[in-house]
C-alpha cells in the first residue's frame, strides 16, 4: 500500500526529496522488441535493473493515491488537478526509487525482523491512545475499516524499516561542525521587524540626451548585454486528437460491452454526511458534563441540530453547525465511526462516550453505494473510448508517416510528396510556445534536444502529436549596433537613471536619518510621494519581491532601531530599509539548545545526503520504460476519478 495511505502515521521526509530531484534531468529509455529478454511482455511496466515492475503494481499504487486525495480535495478533485500535481509521474518516480533502495539494501544483507515490525507499529502515533498502544483488535479495525490489507501494510512497515536502517548506515558518518550549525541557528531565531521603501527610476522626470557616439561607447563597453539567445527553427507534422475523433464512430454495443467489463469503474460510492456536538470532559467535571450532555439531546431534533451545536457544542466544527462534510467525518474517534457506519439518514445517535468528551452524531445525508446503469455511464464511456481510439489512431497515421522517412531527409519535401500539411516554426528560444499547437512550448524544448536535421518521433503535445524536425540553429551573438540602435538606447537611459537615482535615494537616507518623530517623518513621505512597507525578514531570506542581495542580512542586522540602511541597488529599482525591532539570538541560547537543534539539523541533513546518494545510483542504474503500456494505465486509472 502507498505511504501516502498512511501519511498521518509515519513521517518519511527524505522521500520528498527523493521526488523532486526525480524530475531532474532524468530520460527513460522506451522498450521495444529485442531488448532484454525478460522484459517487453504486456503486463511489464519497467526493468529496474533486470527487476520487473508490473503495470499492475503501478495501476495499484496509483489509484490508491487518487483515493486518498480525493478524499482530502472532495469536490475539487478532477483531472485537472491531478495534472498539476503530476501525480502518475510522482508515483511512478517513487516505485523507481524505492526499487532501487531495496536493491541496494538487499546486497548489503540488511532485513527487518519480526520483532522490530512489531517495535515500529506499537509506535506509531495513529495506533496510540493515552499514549498506549491501542490493542491488536483495534489496529486490525483500523485498517478494515480503510480497506488496507493487514499483510500488505505491514510488508510496508517492514521495507520501511529496511529503508531507514540502510539510510542510517549510509548517512552514519556525517556531522556538522559548530560553526555551520551557529550558522543554522542564527538563520532560524534571528528576525527584524523592518519596513523599506522602493525608488524606481521611472520616478526620474529629467530628460537623459543619447548621442550615438555615447551610444556607440556604451554598447562597446557593455557587449554581453547584448548577446542574443541560440534559437532554433523546425518543420511538424501534427495531427490534433480532436480532429481524428470525427473519424471515430463507437456503435452502441462497443459501449455497452465496455460497461459490462468495467463495470467497477461506474460505481457510485456511499456519500455520508456527518454532524456532531460535542461536548469536552475531564476527570474532574465528568458527571457534571454528563448531565448536560443528557438533558441537550432531550431537546435535539434534525431541524434544530445545526442551532443547538452552536450553541453549546466545543469542538472546531461548532460555528459551522457542526457538519463534519462527506470525509472529514472519517477522522473521528473509533466508538463514534462504529455508531455511523450503522445509521440511517437524519438519525441522531445516542450519546456516545469518546474517553474525552461525550458526543451525539446526526446523519444529515446518506446515499449508498450505487451500481451506475448503463445509460448513465454511456457518456462517460464514449469519451473515454474516443480519447484512447483518437490517441492510437493519430499515433498510427504518424508511425506510416515516420516510417516512409528517411534519416536525415527533409521533412517538407517527404511530407508534400505523400500530400501532408507541414507546418514551419520560425527561430524559437528554448520553451517558447508554438502558436495554437503547443502553449507550454514542448516544441521547442524537443528542438534543443535534436541534432541538426534529426527528427524526433513521437512528440506527445496535450492537444495532439507530432513528428518533428531540427531545420535551423541560430547561434548565440553580440547583435550588431545597427540593428538593436534602440535597445542600447533604453538600456543607456536606464542606466543613467539608476545612477541619477541613486544619487536622489542617498539625498532620501540622509534626511531620513534627520528625522526623529513619526510626525514630520509623516509629512516628509507624503510631500515627496514616498512610502513604507512593512516587512518581516529572517536570515537568508530576500527582501519581498526582490532578488537575493549579498550581504543583506549583514546590513540588515547592524542596523539600530529607526536607522536607515545605505540605498540598495538592484537591477531596475533601488530600496532603502528602515529597522523597527530585532531579535538577535546569542550564544549562551544556542548552547542551551544545541543539543536539540544539532539532532533536527543532522536530520535534514541525512534526508538530502541520501535523496542525493539514491539518484547517484539511479542515474548509473539500467532503467527500461513501457511508455505505452504507461500511458494506458495512467489514463484508464484517472478515467475513474
Amino acid at each position: 500500500m502507498l505511504s501516502t495511505m498512511r501519511k498521518n502515521l509515519k513521517s518519511l521526509s527524505w522521500t520528498l526529496w527523493l521526488v523532486i530531484l526525480a524530475f531532474i534531468g532524468f530520460i527513460f529509455v522506451e522498450w521495444g522488441a529485442g531488448r532484454m529478454d525478460k522484459f517487453g511482455g504486456e503486463s511489464d511496466l519497467l526493468s529496474i535493473n533486470g527487476e520487473i515492475i508490473k503495470g499492475e503494481d503501478f495501476s495499484k499504487n496509483l489509484f490508491q493515491t487518487l483515493e486518498s486525495y480525493k478524499l482530502q480535495f472532495k469536490d475539487n478533485f478532477n483531472v485537472s488537478l491531478i495534472n498539476q500535481l503530476r501525480l502518475p509521474e510522482q508515483i511512478l518516480q517513487n516505485i523507481i526509487n524505492k526499487t532501487i533502495i531495496y536493491q541496494e539494501a538487499s546486497q548489503l544483507n540488511i532485513n527487518a525482523s519480526n520483532q522490530e515490525l512489531k517495535n515500529k507499529i506499537v509506535t506509531l502515533p495513529g495506533f496510540q491512545r493515552n499514549g498506549e498502544f491501542i490493542g491488536v483488535k483495534e489496529y486490525e479495525r483500523f485498517l478494515a475499516y480503510r480497506r488496507i490489507n493487514i499483510s500488505e501494510f505491514e510488508n510496508d512497515i517492514k521495507n520501511d524499516i529496511i529503508i531507514d536502517k540502510f539510510k542510517q548506515l549510509i548517512t552514519n558518518g556525517l556531522v556538522i561542525d559548530d560553526h555551520t550549525l551557529w550558522r543554522e541557528y542564527q538563520k532560524e531565531k534571528d528576525n527584524a521587524e523592518t519596513e523599506y521603501m522602493v525608488l524606481k527610476p521611472d520616478s526620474i522626470k529629467q530628460q537623459i540626451n543619447t548621442p550615438e557616439n555615447a551610444l556607440r561607447n556604451y554598447y562597446n563597453q557593455n557587449k554581453k548585454l547584448f548577446k542574443s539567445p541560440e534559437k532554433r527553427s523546425g518543420s511538424i507534422i501534427f495531427f490534433k486528437y480532436e480532429d481524428l475523433k470525427k473519424e471515430i464512430n463507437i456503435p452502441r454495443q462497443e459501449l455497452y460491452d465496455y460497461f459490462t467489463n468495467n463495470k467497477k469503474m461506474f460505481i457510485s460510492p456511499e456519500k455520508i454526511r456527518v454532524s456532531r456536538l460535542f461536548l469536552k470532559y475531564n476527570q474532574e467535571n465528568r458527571d457534571e458534563m454528563l448531565k448536560k450532555a443528557e438533558n441537550i439531546v432531550k431537546e435535539l431534533n434534525p431541524s434544530n441540530f445545526a442551532a443547538k451545536v452552536k450553541d453549546h457544542s466545543q469542538d472546531e466544527k461548532a460555528t459551522n453547525g457542526g457538519d463534519w462534510g462527506y470525509w472529514e467525518w472519517k477522522n473521528l474517534s473509533s466508538q463514534e465511526l462504529s455508531f455511523i457506519k450503522n445509521m440511517r439518514k437524519k438519525e441522531i445517535s445516542a450519546l456516545i462516550d469518546t474517553l474525552n468528551g461525550f458526543s451525539v452524531i446526526l446523519i444529515s445525508e446518506k446515499t449508498n453505494q450505487k451500481q451506475d446503469t448503463f445509460d448513465e455511464a454511456k457518456d462517460r464511456i464514449k469519451e473515454i473510448l474516443e480519447r484512447e481510439k483518437s490517441y492510437l489512431k493519430v499515433k498510427d497515421k504518424l508511425n506510416k508517416i515516420y516510417k516512409k522517412l528517411d534519416s536525415r531527409q527533409d521533412l517538407r519535401i517527404k511530407a508534400k510528396e505523400i500530400g501532408v500539411r507541414v507546418i514551419e516554426t520560425e527561430l524559437l528560444a528554448e520553451g517558447t510556445p508554438v502558436k495554437e499547437i503547443d502553449a507550454m512550448g514542448a516544441i521547442s524544448k524537443e528542438l534543443f534536444d535534436l541534432k541538426k536535421n534529426q527528427i524526433a518521433f513521437p512528440v506527445e503535445l496535450r492537444q495532439g502529436m507530432a513528428i518533428l524536425q531540427l531545420l535551423t540553429i541560430k547561434e548565440s551573438a553580440i547583435e550588431d549596433f545597427e540593428n538593436i540602435k534602440e535597445s542600447v538606447k533604453e538600456k543607456y537611459i536606464r542606466d543613467k537613471k539608476m545612477t541619477l537615482l541613486m544619487e536622489r535615494a542617498k539625498k532620501i537616507k540622509k534626511t531620513l536619518e534627520g528625522i526623529k518623530n513619526e510626525k514630520p517623518l509623516s509629512q516628509y513621505l507624503k510631500q515627496n510621494n514616498l512610502s513604507f512597507e512593512d516587512f518581516s525578514y529572517k536570515r537568508g531570506n530576500r527582501l519581498s519581491h526582490f532578488p537575493e542581495k549579498k550581504d543583506l542580512d549583514e546590513i540588515i542586522f547592524s542596523l539600530n532601531k529607526n536607522q536607515c540602511s545605505p540605498p540598495i541597488q538592484y537591477d531596475s529599482e533601488i530600496a532603502i530599509i528602515r529597522l523597527k525591532t530585532k531579535n538577535v539570538v546569542d550564544k549562551n541560547e544556542f548552547e542551551t539548545n544545541k543539543v536539540s537543534f544539532y539532532q533536527t539539523k543532522i536530520e535534514e541533513l541525512k534526508d538530502i545526503y541520501f535523496s542525493t546518494y539514491i539518484m547517484k545510483k539511479r542515474n548509473n542504474s539500467e532503467i527500461q520504460f513501457n511508455q505505452e503500456s504507461y500511458k494506458k494505465i495512467k489514463d484508464y486509472v484517472i478515467s475513474r476519478f
